[in-house]
């Protein structure tokens, strides 16, 4: 058990040290997307069977790969089914709220592909930080410049959790 902290430079490290053991065979680890990509490079070489149970984004999964493997699916099939939920739920009218890091956004990206393919009209974009502790100032002007029925959030923890929270004490 290792634990690389979500570090791209850590996860890699890490793979380089368990490949080095002969009679390991497979690993299952690596939540996050860009570490899972970057050290599923060591294990593919080695041979090492690597699952990833959080890894979402497709560059993963590659057909040259004999020894890559996932147990989620991939952001654009998440981005494809909440857009047909949104669908489903007669939702015309969606604001979308992504934290600034890479997997948040690629999600908000392939969100608003599927949306336009299902009519869904997306009336705005806000970003945050992760870091920041206090969001009313962008759900004060996504509520005073945006039409909207319902809200796509992409955001890790603990932030979105909050942005969540702040949304519902706003109204």
């Amino acid at each position: 058990i290792a634990d690389d902290e979500g570090l791209i430079e850590k996860g890699q490290q890490i793979a380089k040290e368990l490949v080095k053991d002969p009679s390991l065979i497979a690993v299952v680890g690596h939540q996050l997307s860009s570490v899972a990509i970057s050290s599923a490079i060591t294990y593919e070489t080695n041979n090492v069977l690597f699952l990833s149970h959080g890894a979402t984004q497709a560059d993963l999964i590659r057909d040259e790969h004999r020894f890559i493997f996932r147990n989620i699916p991939s952001d654009k099939i998440f981005a494809q089914d909440a857009a047909a939920f949104t669908e489903r739920n007669a939702y015309q009218k969606i604001a979308i709220l992504y934290e600034r890091v890479f997997s948040s956004r690629r999600f908000a990206e392939l969100y608003q592909n599927y949306a336009v393919k299902h009519n869904i009209n997306v009336t705005a974009v806000k970003s945050y930080s992760g870091w920041q502790k206090d969001y009313s100032d962008m759900i004060g002007t996504l509520v005073a410049q945006a039409d909207f029925e319902a809200i796509l959030l992409c955001g890790e923890l603990p932030a979105g959790a909050e942005v969540v929270k702040q949304l519902r004490k706003m109204g």
